[in-house]
């Protein structure tokens, strides 16, 4: 809206719980508490007052509507400290000079806030701690059921617009799910921290001698033991990722997932750079140099993983997550669950939320253990 058009509407208008007519500005400048408290109570009764738009103050107008002209024009930056510095909290308002039909008022708007807001402390006529509220063209002070009823009409603002967030969960194959259903083979590798170097087969007639010359590769005497720990993990690794609604009307921001699994033997919770590739028999300077390269995304992860006392937490960083959004964390992994492990712990935090949200991710897990020996491992 225009200031010719608002202008307009305030003097069509009338005074009322949104609107006051003031001939003359107040003083401000040199003025006593007692003077300069005037615009201090009239700023904070609209503030207080119950109302679902902006309030004015509309400066150089009779009480009938006449156009007489501003006296004095103030700074609104002086105004923003002297009114806000001696409340409880800072008030949304602001002021300005406007030329209407070739005569300049001054305009006061206090916009729709937060309430109830009071003076810390006594200043001129304004008493402390008191809540002062415009009842149609009048200003008074609050009656404590209004007090009491001005603070759960913020409640039910902020819940209104508040975010709610919900999760689903995501298996592997990208098919939502409401738990997790895990059936695997437990491998129990017989004398596992037992296993041998693997050595090299030298070929006859020192043919190997004069191969190795042109040959970067070289044994990995580790293979066995390493491939003892790669099918472990393959066979005992079920793989999910969470995602993110947001229904509410407002954005969250700061947006924390914590994943919480309880410290058991064998149990694991890794993410995606975690899983174990197949190992090789004869490694190459190239493989060792791409080993010691870490994921694109290593040093910027979403997740961070901890361990402490009994529990292994997993946290993803979401951040924000505007209204109608829907985001997926990345990929987590439970590696070798037991059957004793019934559900996973998840708390959602962010800014926006009045309390954590709590769920609990049912699971249902199927062990079979399983003995292998070194020869199964050399089939594989």
């Amino acid at each position: 809206m225009d200031d010719e058009l608002l202008i307009e509407t305030l003097l069509y208008k009338g005074e009322g719980t949104t609107l006051d007519y003031k001939v003359q500005q107040y003083p401000h400048d040199g003025a006593t508490p007692e003077v300069k408290g005037e615009l201090l109570k009239d700023i904070l009764a609209f503030a207080n007052a119950w109302r679902q738009e902006n309030a004015y103050i509309l400066i150089g107008v009779s009480d009938s509507g006449e156009l007489v002209g501003l006296d004095k024009d103030l700074d609104d930056a002086r105004l923003q400290q002297f009114i806000s510095g001696k409340t409880n909290t800072p008030i949304h308002f602001s002021y300005r000079s406007l030329t209407f039909k070739g005569i300049q008022l001054g305009l006061y708007t206090i916009e729709t806030q937060e309430r109830p807001i009071y003076a810390k402390q006594a200043y001129g006529k304004v008493l402390a701690d008191t809540v002062y509220v415009r009842r149609g063209s009048s200003t008074a002070i609050a009656k404590p059921e209004e007090i009491a009823k001005m603070g759960a009409d913020q409640i039910a603002k902020t819940q209104m617009h508040a975010p709610i967030l919900s999760l689903q969960l995501m298996g592997s194959d990208d098919i939502v799910v409401d738990s997790i259903h895990f059936d695997y083979k437990n491998l129990i590798i017989e004398d596992q921290d037992k296993l041998p170097d693997l050595v090299e087969q030298r070929t006859a007639f020192g043919l190997y001698d004069i191969g190795a010359r042109y040959d970067m590769s070289h044994i990995n005497p580790s293979y066995y033991r390493e491939l003892a720990s790669y099918i472990q993990q393959h066979e005992g690794t079920f793989g999910f990722r969470l995602l993110l609604t947001n229904t509410g009307t407002n954005f969250a921001a700061d947006v924390k997932i914590y994943l919480n699994i309880p410290i058991i033997e064998n149990l694991q919770l890794v993410e995606e750079h975690d899983i174990l590739c197949k190992p090789k028999q004869r490694t190459s300077i190239l493989d060792a140099y791409k080993n010691n390269i870490p994921p694109i995304n290593f040093l910027n992860r979403s997740i961070s993983i901890t361990s402490e006392r009994d529990l292994t937490t997993a946290v993803f960083h979401i951040g924000k997550i505007q209204s109608g959004e829907t985001l997926s964390t990345d990929y987590i992994y439970l590696v070798r669950p037991p059957q004793s492990l019934e559900s996973i712990n998840v708390r959602i935090l962010s800014d926006q939320l009045r309390n954590p949200i709590e769920l609990n991710i049912p699971t249902t897990i199927k062990e079979e253990k399983t003995h292998i020996t070194l020869n199964d491992i050399k089939c594989i």
